[in-house]
């Protein structure tokens, strides 16, 4: 859901509550504890569906969801739920017992912190996740942009298509990375920091075996993230 759709469905429910209002101190009189009671249920729902938005708005790039079901359309049902099912109680005030009235509700209520947790939870877990598959993809895509560098710098023409060629593989190698992958990326680093200390020094002939060493741990490290 996008921030203009949350908005528009936010204006929905405040339009829903202000309706729920005037519905209910138009049409019933004599407020006893049922009525009043439904009617703090339905505040706490607009308030818990209020709170909901700002959550899910303040960052749409992860949806906030429950099977599927993004967590501020989630809050918009349960206030529709209760504002009805409030009602319902006003409208027989008289000859419902407080307990029922109450207990029911506040059941209501029970099942929508739950499920609410629950999103919030899996949108934080889904969080970490992004934040560390960008991280994976910044420490692979480091050893592209230095061996690029590299060849930039290169005056030998075959060095320079050989530190190309292992750039292409540093940019189409897995993006992702595991702990079994730990050590062979700390050899290619260590690689990639030899090539850069052999240009420095001229030495074109340890920068390709430098290259060929890193083209193959690049190959045993996809082989090791296929396989995990």
């Amino acid at each position: 859901m996008t921030r203009k759709s949350g908005t528009l469905v936010g204006a929905i429910g405040l339009i829903l509550f202000i309706v729920y209002n005037l519905l209910v101190f138009l049409l019933f009189d004599d407020f006893n504890n049922v009525f009043w009671t439904s009617y703090a249920f339905a505040v706490v729902a607009f308030i818990l569906c209020v709170f909901c938005f700002y959550y899910s708005l303040k960052d749409i790039t992860i949806q906030t969801a429950f099977f599927g079901i993004p967590l501020m359309s989630f809050s918009l049902y349960y206030l529709i739920v209760e504002m009805v099912v409030s009602i319902i109680f006003m409208a027989v005030k008289e000859s419902v017992n407080i307990k029922l009235a109450f207990f029911i509700q506040f059941l209501i209520l029970a099942i929508f912190l739950i499920i609410a947790i629950i999103s919030i939870l899996a949108k934080d877990a889904s969080m970490a996740t992004n934040d560390k598959i960008k991280q994976d993809v910044r420490y692979v895509q480091t050893f592209r942009v230095s061996l690029e560098g590299y060849a930039e710098r290169c005056q030998d023409p075959s060095v320079r298509r050989a530190l190309e060629a292992l750039a292409e593989t540093a940019r189409y190698s897995d993006q992702r990375s595991n702990p079994n992958t730990i050590s062979v990326e700390q050899r290619i680093q260590n690689y990639v920091s030899s090539i850069d200390l052999a240009l420095s020094n001229n030495d074109y002939q340890a920068v390709l075996n430098f290259c060929n060493e890193a083209s193959m741990a690049f190959a045993e490290r996809d082989r090791l993230l296929r396989i995990s």
